[in-house]
C-alpha cells in the first residue's frame, strides 16, 4: 500500500496562493515520494522539529527549477503510511525557519502523532 497524503489546513491555504495548485500538489506528492526513497540521513531533516523534513519542488508552469521553486515541509509517519504536508512556501517568501517556528512544528507533530482514527463500528 502506498503512502496517504494528508494536507494540513495551513498547507491547503498556502497551496491555493500558487497558480495551477492541483498540478503543483501532484508534483509535491511525487517529489516527497522520491525523497522517501532516500535513506533518512540523505534527507533534509529540520533539526529541532521532531521529524519534519524539507523538500524542494520546481514550479514547472513558470520554468523555475527546484533551487528557485517552492519548499515543502512534511512529516512522514511510516508506521501508518501517512505523510502530513504541513507547509508550502516559495523560496523568496521565507528564508530559514526560526527557532520559534521549529517549536511550533514540533508541537504540531506531537499532536498529529497522538491522533487516533475512530474505530469503525
Amino acid at each position: 500500500m502506498g503512502r496517504e497524503f494528508i494536507l494540513t489546513d495551513q498547507f491547503e491555504k498556502q497551496l491555493r496562493a500558487f497558480a495551477n495548485s492541483d498540478e503543483l500538489l501532484r508534483d509535491i506528492e511525487q517529489e516527497v515520494l522520491r525523497d522517501l526513497e532516500l535513506p533518512v540521513t540523505a534527507r533534509d531533516m529540520i533539526q529541532g522539529t521532531g521529524g519534519f523534513t524539507k523538500v524542494r519542488v520546481s514550479l514547472k508552469d513558470q520554468s523555475i527549477g527546484k533551487s528557485g521553486g517552492v519548499r515543502v515541509i512534511y512529516l512522514d509517519w511510516p508506521q501508518r503510511e501517512i505523510v502530513y504536508l504541513a507547509i508550502v512556501y516559495s523560496k523568496s517568501s521565507l528564508g530559514n525557519i526560526s527557532d520559534a517556528a521549529k517549536q511550533v512544528l514540533k508541537n504540531i507533530g506531537q499532536e498529529l502523532k497522538a491522533w487516533q482514527p475512530k474505530k469503525k463500528l
